[in-house]
């Protein structure tokens, strides 16, 4: 296929300080097997030469476009790549990241296939040796579906191991300002009743090493986002009766963990840090009753299980107990 061709599939890469990364991100998405792509890089300010790499592979890549802007954010720049986006199908890429060469030719596949809006593959850290191909694929139809199984994992929350019809994003933009971008966008795209496909082969890495909202240290901006998730959430099920039970296992399921990720050490006064525990315990508490009949609560494993009970009857222990757990994972 002739990459002069009018783009089939938008791909859009934020840049911001990555540039021991932004090689290998950009040669696997130039060498697609489907190679029908407008790939748009957002430079957001970068203090590094990224922009440099950026535009030296513009020279030598039409299907490249670059884009250098002020610092505003991940959500800033995805929303730059959205507006000047052109193709069919709409792809996000971390600029720290990579994916295979058959990502984005297996996922349009899928789509066309089973007339699915997204494609989702799996994804694993760059570090994982186990590329065997997976042969297991799933349909999920509607909001509904979609919704139970990213609550069970099932799922990937994160918009860049996917590939959607454009239509979705016409007039969906990611939240300026907030973290948990992926999160906040998810009630607007499950609005729309979509029909996912899932292949379990593993065709996006993802960058263990480089800076993450897990390991960084959080600020205020952090509370501010986490609420406006369970926030944002919250609408979404409330204007779904018929979900109420995944509602109460969505939210007992989430607070805990989140919750851990607010240490004592974090660049945020300890009162307002306080305050906003007592809020995420209030609110655990509300649904915790329901949450607990469920078959997802069933369904989990024992310490998953443990941990919530023990953080009903004793949140800063089962805190520390999470904290423990996520650092270990992501290691």
């Amino acid at each position: 296929m002739n990459g002069r061709e009018s783009p089939r599939i938008s791909v859009i890469v934020p840049v911001y300080r990555v540039e021991p990364y932004l090689a290998r991100c950009l040669d696997s998405i130039l060498g697609q097997s489907y190679e029908s792509l407008e790939v748009i890089a957002v430079d957001d300010g970068s203090p590094d030469r990224s922009g440099e790499i950026l535009d030296a592979y513009a020279a030598r890549d039409g299907r490249l476009r670059v884009i250098h802007q002020e610092n505003g954010g991940l959500s800033a720049a995805r929303n730059a790549g959205l507006d000047l986006a052109t193709g069919e199908y709409i792809g996000f890429v971390d600029s720290d990241d990579y994916i295979l060469p058959q990502m984005y030719e297996t996922l349009l596949r899928l789509i066309e296939a089973y007339g699915a809006d997204i494609a989702e593959c799996a994804a694993a850290l760059d570090t994982d040796t186990g590329r065997e191909d997976q042969s297991g694929v799933a349909v999920y139809e509607g909001g509904a579906a979609i919704l139970e199984a990213t609550a069970l994992d099932r799922i990937a929350t994160p918009v860049w191991c996917k590939l959607y019809r454009a239509g979705l994003w016409q007039t969906l933009r990611f939240p300026e300002g907030l973290l948990y971008e992926d999160v906040l966008t998810l009630p607007a795209i499950l609005d729309a009743e979509p029909r996912l496909v899932r292949t379990e082969q593993k065709l996006y890495f993802y960058n263990r090493e480089s800076a993450s909202i897990l390991r960084s240290r959080k600020s205020l901006r952090h509370l501010r986002s986490k609420e406006a998730v369970f926030g944002r959430m919250e609408e979404y099920f409330l204007a779904h009766p018929a979900l109420s039970e995944l509602h109460a296992y969505y939210m007992c399921s989430n607070i805990p963990s989140r919750n851990a990720l607010i240490r004592r050490t974090d660049d945020i006064p300890e009162d307002l840090r306080r305050a906003h525990a007592k809020r995420m315990y209030a609110l655990f508490c509300r649904y915790w009753p329901k949450a607990r009949k469920t078959e997802y609560y069933r369904a989990q494993p024992l310490l998953k299980r443990l941990l919530w009970n023990l953080y009903r009857l004793a949140p800063g222990l089962s805190n520390f107990l999470a904290a423990h757990y996520t650092k270990k994972r992501t290691r």
